[in-house]
């Protein structure tokens, strides 16, 4: 194998213009071979990528994002005449033509088919309330994932919405209409939602950092679309590093923190 090509096909070229490169320059061909196959695997997976953006859901009420991996499967439940959806973490009990869903304890919801819409409800059948009881007991009584999210005393008045989606999902709430405030430059935050949201004034444009990626639309109710974080408006590397949303500075590339958490990538962790 030619060393000049294959220094060249693994970005190398430079080293070929360094005094003495040809008399000079020595080096394993297993080696060689096995870097040139590694930097081919992590140009493959970099390629393998998707960027494209969850489904984003916005909601200004109280609302609970209900996760149904794909289309709604169900199981007999033993020694009982009740199924129940096995690909959600809620659960979800059908008796006859009705699913039952709970949410956290003692708060439950109905509806006429696994995807909803569903409707709070007082009235459970015993047999669906003790199922779920003797779960809780069996797991420590520990509370659904979503308990701090809903409200102590729930009612028909105040239930939050129930939200369900059978692919991969995003739920934004704000308290009431989206309020936004001035943050850095001509940048703003959205201040009513547990969700670090900005609106960019000079492109009229609203972006939100999701698992590191960040989507920007001209609504909050989409449609959405990747951006690289290095083709942000410079008002995001200014965000305050003592700001409630300094958290989003390390998906911001060039700032101190994005450089860090990439030196941090590789130091080697023993699990």
């Amino acid at each position: 194998a030619d060393p000049r090509q294959l220094l060249r096909q693994l970005g190398l070229g430079a080293a070929m213009a360094e005094p003495g490169f040809a008399s000079h320059f020595s080096f394993s061909l297993d080696d060689m071979e096995q870097s040139l196959a590694a930097t081919r695997a992590e140009a493959e997976a970099a390629e393998q990528i998707r960027n494209r953006p969850p489904r984003i859901i916005y909601r200004d009420r109280p609302a609970l994002l209900v996760n149904i991996d794909g289309p709604p499967i169900l199981r007999d439940v033993e020694q009982s005449s009740y199924k129940a959806v096995i690909n959600t973490p809620y659960p979800m009990i059908r008796d006859g033509a009705t699913f039952y869903l709970n949410v956290t304890r003692d708060v439950w919801y109905e509806a006429g088919a696994a995807t909803g819409p569903f409707r709070y409800t007082a009235r459970v059948p015993d047999g669906v309330a003790r199922l779920v009881e003797s779960a809780e007991e069996r797991e420590g009584d520990n509370e659904a994932v979503a308990a701090d999210a809903v409200p102590e005393r729930v009612t028909a008045a105040n239930a939050p919405e129930i939200v369900v989606t059978t692919e991969p999902a995003e739920l934004l709430v704000t308290d009431g209409p989206a309020d936004f405030v001035p943050l850095v430059d001509d940048l703003l935050v959205l201040q009513n939602s547990e969700d670090d949201v900005f609106l960019h004034l000079g492109e009229q444009r609203y972006y939100i950092a999701l698992n590191g990626r960040w989507y920007r639309a001209e609504s909050l109710n989409g449609p959405w679309a990747y951006r690289g974080s290095d083709d942000l408006p410079t008002a995001f590397a200014n965000i305050p590093g003592d700001s409630d949303q300094a958290g989003s500075r390390v998906h911001v590339a060039g700032t101190e923190e994005a450089q860090q958490a990439v030196l941090d990538a590789q130091v080697p962790q023993t699990a």
